[in-house]
């Protein structure tokens, strides 16, 4: 890697110098190759894997595992930053693109609140809750709260995903906007969209015409 750049190493060599060492009759590259064997040689699902499945695999133990398992988290969250530059929405593909690299490849359901200033310049963003599966809880004092703790917020959004794939609100989907929409008017805030985020499409609440209906 120092002398000719990470780019230029396999899979398994990178993950190699993740553990450092081997078993006594595989290297750490072999040992290496046997867990991506175990994941179908896909990154996507050694993601995906639970650091339990991975200690199966010779040479692989827990501290192994959990250093493999925060290597492959930290370059899921690389593409959320953006060098510190304004991130400002100003529309439904612009909140996807950012909100995306936070809800890919989840297998439950979680609802996130995008806080942002009057010229529509992010501020951050919170989870608000998490499912088991294909529900998540919705407390709207909660996020009221939040709004509330941060001055200068003008606007919010609210997205959450859909792991099935299935990116059609439900009337669910549709009832929380409406408690989310009528409880920011008596704040002064505004609503601008409620994103359902799948892995390559979102659905949105506002592009649809389906906010101003609520």
């Amino acid at each position: 890697m120092m002398a000719n750049g990470a780019r230029s190493l396999t899979n398994s060599e990178l993950l190699a110098i993740l553990i450092a060492t081997g078993t006594t009759k595989k290297t750490a590259i072999e040992v290496c190759q046997d867990l991506l064997e175990k994941s179908g040689n896909s990154l996507r699902n050694l993601f995906d894997m639970d650091w339990r499945a991975m200690t199966n695999v010779e040479g692989i133990g827990p501290a192994k595992a959990i250093t493999i398992k925060a290597a492959l988290e930290l370059g899921h969250r690389v593409p959320s930053e953006k060098n510190n530059e304004k991130i400002v929405l100003r529309s439904a593909s612009d909140i996807f693109t950012y909100i995306k690299p936070t809800l890919e490849y989840l297998t439950h359901e979680e609802i996130w609140i995008i806080f942002a200033k009057n010229d529509l310049s992010l501020i951050d963003k919170v989870k608000i809750s998490e499912g088991t599966g294909n529900a998540a809880s919705f407390d709207i004092k909660k996020i009221m709260r939040h709004i509330l703790d941060r001055h200068y917020c003008s606007a919010v959004v609210m997205v959450h995903n859909h792991p099935s794939g299935n990116l059609i609100p439900s009337i669910p989907d549709k009832n929380i906007t409406r408690q989310l929409k009528e409880a920011c008017k008596l704040f002064d805030v505004r609503l601008l969209d409620h994103i359902i985020v799948g892995e390559e499409e979102y659905f949105s609440f506002q592009e649809s015409n389906l906010l101003d209906e609520l």
